[in-house]
């Protein structure tokens, strides 16, 4: 299985792995695209499509192992990337997934060398058993979702829903789904309620 976090707009190459963009054949839903349309992604929307997309996901499936393309050009400071998540994220992220699997993590990336080796570090450490960083507000606003990601979580959690049910509950077509049951529940209870007071109405006249 495949799952990739990245910038997809028309200004960043290479432009491909839409959310639409699940696999092929017997490989459907195999791969999980969560891309960005712009470059004002966040902290928040990095931790908040993990723990609500990618961690459903990733448990329903229960890899044997799982290899990090380690990746850091969206690290503040990455020309390159152009966005701005902190190595704290960084470090979050990664004690996510250390909780699924045993992890590899390979260096894929990164084009500033200074925010690339403060994310490494950070990375590592948990790595080596140290706790997350408390997360800061660092670059004004990160730990904040913004429209971009919350768009981006949403859709990834409506496209994937088809394919896994840990995800079925939480998208859109779910949350519809969920309120219908309960309205029809309600009704339901209201209408057994209606009917037994008749029925005690009709006792007590009759007595």
């Amino acid at each position: 299985m495949v799952v990739s976090l990245h910038r997809a707009d028309e200004e960043f190459y290479p432009g491909t792995g839409q959310v639409t963009d699940v696999g092929i054949g017997d490989g459907r839903g195999y791969t999980l695209n969560i891309p960005w349309q712009d470059n004002m992604v966040t902290d928040g929307d990095y931790l908040q499509c993990m723990l609500h997309v990618v961690l459903p996901v990733a448990h329903q499936f229960q890899p044997d192992m799982i290899v990090v393309a380690a990746g850091f050009d969206a690290a503040h400071g990455d020309f390159f990337g152009q966005t701005c998540i902190s190595p704290a994220c960084y470090a979050h992220m990664t004690h996510m997934l250390l909780g699924l699997a045993p992890c590899l993590f390979v260096l894929e990336g990164g084009y500033n060398l200074d925010a690339t080796a403060r994310c490494v570090e950070a990375c590592l450490r948990v790595m080596l058993g140290a706790r997350p960083p408390k997360l800061e507000d660092e670059y004004d606003g990160t730990k904040r979702m913004s429209k971009a990601g919350l768009g981006a979580c949403m859709n990834a959690m409506q496209i994937q829903g088809e394919f896994w049910p840990s995800l079925a509950t939480l998208n859109l077509n779910g949350w519809m789904a969920v309120i219908r049951e309960h309205q029809e529940a309600a009704s339901a209870e209201d209408e057994g309620t209606e009917t037994g007071t008749d029925t005690e109405t009709e006792d007590e006249e009759w007595i």
